[in-house]
Formats: structure tokens, sequence, C-alpha cells
């Protein structure tokens, strides 16, 4: 635990551990979502369903980790995403951290075992905590959660992949070509996050203690998007059904109708 916030997601997988036991809850037991596990059925069969297309995906001004002023829809184009929307202090388990956790262990297997897919997908992490979840936050954050770096690594990347004429010569790009490049992004104002909010019809309600003053905490309903590469919006997933497994059938179903267009 570090400042409050839980440090990385190993501590943040036995943190879910500890607030499942019964002990934890003087006798009451936590129920975790699915995606702190193993799926209980076979995920389905990429191929054999369609993902029709939900509605367009919004943009909006964001700060990026590294401090710059970019908009998210610049980043929902060209690759398969899977946009969250998060805040660094999230206590619900079956909240953030489980959005976290999930696209780590997506990212951290297709590093292993399917790179190719991993260079076709973009992991967002879209922080709607704007009076806390600095750039530096995020930066932390986002080092702390997977690989040790903070994510804008490959966005870098793209920027002296321009400055070279398009030659990928950069020191360490065959490393991170193997990995599913992972954003964390802030909005840059209210007057910016909240048409953003509406877009994907997500609620963000600062929670009142007892003094009517502010917890810190922000009650939300965990909403995770499945993007084309055109900025369609495919899929939506709640804690019910954000499962590492579920994510992966649904990026190859897509990588599978694209080659078929």
């Amino acid at each position: 635990m570090k400042n409050g916030k839980v440090s990385g997601w190993p501590a943040a997988f036995a943190l879910a551990l500890a607030v499942a036991s019964p002990a934890a809850l003087g006798g009451e037991t936590k129920m975790l979502a699915p995606g702190w596990g193993q799926l209980g059925y076979e995920p389905p069969q990429p191929g054999a369903y369609e993902l029709p297309v939900i509605r367009d995906a919004g943009g909006g001004e964001v700060f990026t980790s590294d401090g710059k002023l970019a908009d998210l829809g610049d980043f929902l184009h060209g690759k398969i995403t899977i946009l969250s929307f998060i805040y660094t202090s999230c206590d619900d388990i079956n909240g953030c951290p489980l959005s976290i956790f999930v696209l780590h262990t997506l990212q951290d297997r297709l590093k292993k075992e399917n790179p190719e897919i991993a260079r076709n997908l973009r992991l967002i992490s879209y922080s709607f905590d704007i009076e806390n979840d600095t750039p530096e936050v995020l930066r932390e954050y986002g080092m702390e959660h997977h690989g040790g770096h903070d994510g804008q690594e490959s966005h870098a990347g793209h920027a002296a992949h321009r400055e070279h004429g398009g030659h990928k010569d950069h020191a360490g790009h065959a490393a991170a070509s193997r990995s599913a490049e992972w954003l964390f992004m802030v909005a840059s104002s209210k007057k910016t996050l909240d048409p953003v909010l509406k877009a994907y019809s997500q609620f963000v309600i600062p929670e009142l203690d007892e003094q009517n003053e502010k917890t810190g905490q922000l009650s939300h309903l965990l909403r995770v998007f499945l993007i084309d590469k055109q900025g369609k919006v495919r899929n939506i997933y709640s804690p019910s059904f954000l499962h590492p497994e579920i994510l992966l059938a649904d990026v190859k179903n897509l990588l599978l109708m694209d080659a078929k267009s």
C-alpha cells in the first residue's frame, strides 16, 4: 500500500483475496468478479459470432502521463482499442483494480504467446479524477501496474518513428513491439471531461461522509469498451463479463472480421 493506494497488480490481487475472505468482512464473504480468477466456461469461438457496431467512440482533450496535451480520439483509430475509465485511488476491488488486473493479464499473455495480436492492440486507462490524477500520478501508477514503464513508451516511440522518416530503428523497439501499448491519461478539465463521460454513459458522483465532506472516493459503474480500428464501439463489458479470455476472444474476432473485409 502506498499513499493509501494499492501498489502494483500483484498487490491488488493479494488485496482481492484478502477482501474476499470472511475474516476481512467480519464473517461475510465478498464476491469477487470473474476476472480475478479462471473463466468458468469456454469463451466464444472467434469467427463464430458477430460484434455489430454500437456507436462511435467519443474523444476529448486529455493530458497523457508524460504531461502532453492530446485528444483521446486520436488514439481510437488504427488499432483495436480497449478503453477503461478509472481513477487511481479507487478502493472497489471489483471496480478500477479489476480493470487494471484484467488488462495487465491480457497484455502479459499476449506478450508471451501472441505478439502479433499485441501489435494490433492498444490499451487505454482514462482517469476521470481531474483533481488528483495528475500526469505525474498517472505515470507512477502506470509504472507500478505494468512492466516498469508508464505506457507512454509506445507513444513516444511513434514520435521517434516519424522523426526517423519511418524507419523503426530506435532503441528498444523490438522489445516494445511485443507488448500491446498501454496508455494512461486524464481529462484536461471538467469542461472536456463531461462530454466524454456523456459519450460513454459514465456517471461519476463524489462520495460524501457524514459531515457532507468529500471522501476522495468516486461512485461509478465500471464499464470497459472494445473499439475497432475505425473508432467504433463494438462491445461494452461490465464486471460480470470483464475477463482476459473474453477480451482476447473479441479482439481475435475483430481481427478476423478485418481480414475478411
